[in-house]
């Protein structure tokens, strides 16, 4: 497979690896992307609060290895989708939401290809 099939994947990883990167510095390299993790959920220094760049992070190291691509995948689709609907229902801009979702539904689609599996 070349490196455009699994660009879908890279691109959902980044997006991992830079939330939780965001989360862990409390936004002070990347103010942009902390507000807009602050619009979903803010950075209050409860355990959930804790618990999320961890998952972001295991998440994007699980769409590295071919074997847990695709759960990892579908895993970081299924929170983003809940990010989106938590967005709708509040009634707030949910635009780059849209687009997460977006990417990971193109690399829930990748990974599957990749491994050559159904989901059924």
């Amino acid at each position: 497979m070349s490196l455009a099939d699994k660009a879908p994947i890279f691109a959902l990883c980044g997006v991992g690896f830079l939330s939780s990167f965001s989360r862990f510095t409390h936004g002070k390299y990347t103010p942009w992307w902390f507000a807009f993790q602050e619009s979903h959920r803010v950075d209050d220094g409860t355990q959930v609060a804790a618990i999320i760049p961890m998952m972001d992070l295991t998440l994007a190291l699980l769409l590295i290895p071919r074997h847990t691509r695709l759960p990892a995948a579908v895993a970081s689709t299924a929170f983003l989708i809940i990010g989106l609907t938590m967005q709708v229902k509040a009634g707030k801009e949910w635009s780059m939401d849209a687009l997460l979702v977006g990417i990971g539904t193109v690399a829930v689609l990748a990974a599957r290809r990749l491994k050559n599996v159904s989901l059924v």
